[in-house]
């Protein structure tokens, strides 16, 4: 009886040290884990010797596919403040054609972003009331084609190249002009990381071939492929091929 009633007694100074040894067991262990090196610990199955990796994200991917790059280039917004609305118009707000004229130099001012762009000395490109016209001498009015959203195989005319202009312009050159003058559309929101991965000239025509990618925001960054070709035919006709 006495037996009976001593148990009691004792089973609480049991369950104190059981647990005042569980608190210094969890003690320990939290210790351990703030000494501990974030590098050099592994999660289960993990080779303790392995060498940590780190992913690094570049401004400008790789292009795609993997193809001989001659000429890497990119191409964003940058420009004078009095172009940024031509050129941040996209979607619905896109002029679907650029007009020719016949350019006054007196009141109309070269577009800045593609005065590099010359024939026998004289821009293309020019801003008329703010909207921007092309010198009829040397090229056709232009379609503005959204690259973007063609799909693969999709072919589109953008326009032709006078015969005052032919050969003067290398087919590089004559498809960045249309890229940086944004009658071909080949980013949305933010810049385009492209490269000119092929160029083939004969018989009066010439194709550029452009790979890359494009970025824009929805609700995050967005990375895109692109892959084009420039054509310019025997007439001067000018075509953008979605590939």
């Amino acid at each position: 009886m006495s037996h009976r009633t001593a148990a009691p007694r004792r089973f609480p100074r049991l369950a104190r040290s059981l647990q005042a040894g569980v608190h210094l067991a969890f003690v320990l262990l939290a210790f351990g884990c703030a000494e501990a090196d974030p590098a050099q610990m592994t999660a289960p199955g993990d080779d303790a010797n392995t060498t940590p990796t780190t992913t690094t994200t570049t401004e400008t991917p790789p292009t795609t596919p993997a193809v001989n790059c001659t000429d890497p280039y990119r191409t964003d917004f940058n420009g004078p403040p009095g172009e940024h609305s031509w050129l941040r118009a996209f979607g619905a707000m896109q002029p679907r054609r650029y007009p020719t004229a016949t350019i006054d130099p007196a009141t109309d001012k070269p577009a800045e972003r593609t005065k590099a762009f010359t024939i026998d000395g004289a821009p293309i490109l020019y801003f008329r009331n703010r909207a921007p016209v092309l010198d009829a001498r040397f090229i056709s009015e232009l379609s503005v084609v959204d690259v973007t959203r063609m799909k693969p195989g999709e072919n589109a005319p953008v326009g032709s190249l006078m015969p005052a202009a032919r050969g003067k312009l290398t087919p590089v050159a004559l498809a960045k002009f249309l890229i940086e003058s944004n009658a071909l559309v080949v980013f949305q929101h933010a810049f385009a990381s492209l490269c000119v991965s092929e160029e083939t000239i004969g018989n009066g025509q010439a194709r550029v071939r452009f790979t890359g990618v494009h970025v824009y925001y929805t609700n995050q960054e967005t990375r895109e492929r692109i892959d084009f070709h420039v054509d310019l035919d025997a007439s001067g006709g000018l075509s953008v091929t979605r590939r």
